[in-house]
């Protein structure tokens, strides 16, 4: 059987594919992130008790280069490593968590310039890129293991953003579930305090669908 058949290049791949494969599928686990966060009230804030869709519009955008990177590096693995053995695996994963950091760094860089300019990358990248590579490895360290054993080069980015579907949502319930509700700390400050309205100050979530959707 030829090598690119084997691998799933035939039919399958091709730059334009995975970018409408990426913009697709980060845009539906965007949209099940914004459900889960409005459902659990992580959403404090009023104006941000609709669905925005500025903010899926935006991950979808920035998930076109990010389809055709990872188009491009997946092949770059499959190429560098030909054989599987365990240790070859956990090589590529390892390779592969160290080779994305400069592309985690330029797709938080981006989608913070979208929604805020530059400030808001510098602010983006003090406070959440570390975070972005330690979440990327606890979680997908041994899903790349199962993905550089298991899925055709050619399904490789399908694979990912289908496991978003599944990673993200989770991710913004865990990172949400500890900001309180507002008319529940609304409610208890008015206890304590009946004449004192300036207790309850919104916490905004921290958005992480950006760093976690990465590879």
């Amino acid at each position: 059987m030829p090598r690119a058949v084997a691998h799933g290049h035939a039919g399958v791949t091709g730059f334009g594919y995975d970018a409408a494969v990426s913009s697709v599928m980060w845009a539906l686990s965007d949209g099940v992130c914004q459900g889960i966060e409005m459902k659990t009230g992580a959403f404090a804030e009023k104006e941000q008790q609709v669905y925005d869709w500025q903010r899926t519009g935006r991950f979808a955008l920035v998930a076109i280069p990010a389809g055709i990177w990872l188009h491009a590096w997946f092949k770059l693995l499959d190429y560098w490593f030909p054989k599987r053995t365990f240790g070859t695996l956990v090589l590529m994963a390892a390779v592969d968590w160290i080779g994305e950091m400069p592309y985690i760094f330029a797709n938080m860089s981006m989608n913070a310039f979208l929604s805020g300019g530059y400030t808001q990358v510098k602010k983006t990248i003090q406070s959440d890129f570390m975070d972005c590579n330690m979440w990327n490895l606890t979680f997908w360290f041994p899903m790349d293991i199962i993905m550089f054993a298991c899925v055709p080069v050619g399904w490789q980015l399908l694979f990912v953003r289908s496991l978003d579907l599944i990673f993200l949502p989770v991710d913004s319930f865990f990172s949400n579930r500890s900001v309180p509700k507002p008319h529940a700390i609304t409610e208890a400050a008015d206890d304590e305090d009946p004449d004192d309205e300036d207790d309850f100050t919104p916490q905004k979530p921290r958005d992480n669908t950006l760093c976690c959707t990465i590879l």
